[in-house]
C-alpha cells in the first residue's frame, strides 16, 4: 500500500481522485485504497475487465476501475475500522504483520459487497476444484 500527500513522482506514477475535488480529503481516499488494494478487484480486473490478459502482469488502468463500481457508502462501525486498519497497514514495513492486516483489510471490503465464504475462495484463487491423477484416471 501507498499513501503520501507530500511526495514527488517523477516516473510512471498514477493517482487516483474523485471528480468532485472537494472529496479528495485523505480519508476517503484511504477507503478506496482500501478497495483497489483488494484481491476483489484484481479478480474483477482479470475476470471482468480484461479477461484475455489471464495470468500475466496487468497494469490496471482507469479504464478498468470504471467497470468496477466501489461502495457507495461505507457507514458507521464498518467506516471507522477500515479506517482504523488501513491507517495501521500505511505505518507498517512489508512482512508477515502487514500481510495480516492485508488480510483483514480484504475480509471488511468482501463484507462491504456481501461475498459468501464461497465466493471469497473463488476470488483468492483457491475456489478452483483440485483433481488429482487417480480422479482423473477414473474418469477416463
Amino acid at each position: 500500500m501507498f499513501y503520501d500527500e507530500s511526495t514527488y513522482a517523477s516516473n510512471n506514477f498514477f493517482s487516483l481522485q474523485y471528480k468532485d475535488y472537494d472529496q479528495n480529503i485523505s480519508a476517503k481516499l484511504k477507503l478506496v485504497l482500501a478497495v483497489i488494494q483488494s484481491p476483489l478487484l484484481n479478480y474483477f480486473v482479470r475476470t471482468f475487465a480484461c479477461p484475455r490478459i489471464g495470468s500475466t502482469f496487468i497494469e490496471t488502468k482507469i479504464l478498468h476501475l470504471l467497470k468496477f463500481r466501489a461502495p457507495s457508502d461505507i457507514l458507521g462501525a464498518t467506516k471507522a475500522h477500515l479506517e482504523k486498519l488501513v491507517e495501521k497497514r500505511l505505518g507498517m514495513e512489508a512482512g508477515a504483520k502487514a500481510e495480516a492486516v492485508e488480510r483483514e483489510i480484504d475480509q471488511v471490503v468482501y463484507g462491504l459487497y456481501g461475498l459468501t465464504d464461497q465466493e471469497i475462495k473463488i476470488v483468492e484463487g483457491s475456489g478452483k476444484r483440485k483433481v488429482s491423477h487417480a480422479e482423473d484416471s477414473e474418469q477416463n
